[in-house]
């Protein structure tokens, strides 16, 4: 810096020694690593009197920054005027400078940013019901069904017997013969217990009966009741006499206590 007057015309501005010094602090900042060769065919001094030169000179230049990952370069044609006092030392008063065939670039090669992935939503989890209170089911379930279409017929009082695995279910009626069960089949939806139970009644050695009943059980919380759905048909008779039978119910049941 000790090569600058006081005060020297700097691109055209009037500046100061401390001006300058930040200007180029600021300039190798953002262009840490920088290099400058000369034309020296290009260099010309042409003295104007009165203690004064001008000197012109063409410069190429390349400047780069790791930071930025950037290059820049090119051409400076330099035009600098110095002047001193009697016998002493020359001072930069004037620099000037027009810059031409730029260029610039990456100093290497980014690799290109990975898609972003979106966002996955959490899938909530399965929804579980409630656990069943299987004692709500289990049970001898007393009702009563109403006549079948067969006027001969007579509505009876009947009890289904629940186990408490809910897997073996008894019909019995009020029918002076225990009827043997067959199969039976239950199946949950919800907090109704859907089944169905195949039974026979043996009367007398020709004359045997094949039933089924269908139902549904949604105990009534808190009582010893529940809602109920029954449909009881025949589905088989050995007896020629015997005609096709289908007794239905739907209300509430009790649940016996003994």
């Amino acid at each position: 810096m000790s090569h600058y007057a006081p005060v020297v015309e700097y691109f055209g501005k009037p500046t100061n020694r401390a001006e300058i010094r930040q200007d180029k602090a600021e300039y190798f900042a953002r262009w840490p690593r920088a290099s400058e060769t000369i034309d020296n065919r290009s260099l010309k001094v042409t003295e104007t009197g009165s203690g004064r030169a001008d000197v012109t000179f063409t410069s190429t230049f390349r400047v780069e920054s790791d930071e930025r990952n950037a290059w820049f370069s090119g051409t400076i044609a330099n035009e600098y005027t110095f002047a001193r006092e009697g016998g002493g030392p020359w001072h930069i008063v004037a620099q000037r400078g027009a810059v031409s065939d730029t260029a610039n670039g990456t100093l290497r090669e980014v690799a290109p940013a990975p898609p972003r992935a979106e966002p996955v939503a959490e899938e909530p989890p399965p929804l579980r019901p409630p656990p069943i209170d299987r004692g709500s089911y289990a049970g001898n379930w007393d009702g009563r069904l109403p006549p079948s279409d067969d006027p001969r017929a007579r509505g009876h009082r009947f009890r289904l017997i629940v186990s408490p695995d809910l897997q073996e279910i008894h019909y019995v009626n009020d029918i002076k013969m225990s009827p043997r069960t067959l199969r039976a089949t239950t199946r949950m939806d919800g907090k109704t217990l859907h089944g169905q139970v195949q039974f026979r009644y043996q009367r007398s050695s020709y004359n045997i009966q094949t039933f089924t009943v269908t139902f549904t059980l949604t105990p009534i919380e808190g009582t010893d009741r529940a809602r109920a759905t029954f449909v009881r048909a025949m589905k088989e008779s050995r007896f020629p006499t015997n005609r096709p039978e289908v007794s239905s119910f739907s209300g509430e049941v009790n649940r016996a206590r003994e």
